[in-house]
């Protein structure tokens, strides 16, 4: 069973060996949850300024639990009030790949943006080559609404394209 819940300090340790685990996977698309979590100790004051910005209502960093082991994040950033939208980011274990588990995790966030949240629009943009990524993403019930050419810049400088999901309230 697949369960999202905010991280909280006593998540420290599984959230360094899930990040260490999968940091080569990881380095490219989450360069600042590597930098954040790339020891014990800068975990812990990760999870406080999670923590503070999840109060702040700005963002918000899910566990991803999976038969009640921690084995991917969730984020919801750029929380946008004004907007009325989102955008979404995940990543799961690599040997937990394949079996679901984000599909599930994303409309669980979807859920929560909408209906805890009160948005209108979950956004993800993901590397038009990342095509697990992409399909995982339509699995869940989002939509390509186009490709911004030289949108994002990867941990190791190169600008990549990226195709913008989105998924609006009325699409439920």
């Amino acid at each position: 069973m697949v369960h999202l819940r905010q991280v909280v300090a006593s998540d420290c340790d599984e959230l360094y060996a899930l990040v260490t685990r999968n940091v080569d996977r990881l380095v490219d698309y989450f360069p600042v949850t590597v930098r954040e979590v790339a020891s014990v100790d800068t975990a812990k004051i990760s999870i406080i300024n999670y923590t503070d910005n999840w109060n702040k209502n700005v963002f918000r960093v899910y566990v991803i639990e999976y038969d009640g082991d921690i084995v991917g994040l969730q984020y919801l950033k750029h929380i946008d009030t004004r907007h009325s939208k989102c955008e979404l980011a995940y990543f799961v274990d690599k040997d937990h790949m394949g079996k679901g588990i984000v599909a599930e995790a994303i409309k669980q966030a979807i859920r929560i943006a909408f209906y805890e949240l009160e948005l209108n629009k979950v956004f993800a943009k993901i590397d038009v080559d990342n095509t697990a990524s992409r399909r995982v993403s339509e699995k869940a019930g989002l939509k390509l609404e186009g490709v911004l050419r030289q949108d994002y810049r990867t941990g190791e400088g190169r600008l990549v394209d990226v195709a913008y999901y989105g998924i609006l309230k009325s699409d439920l």
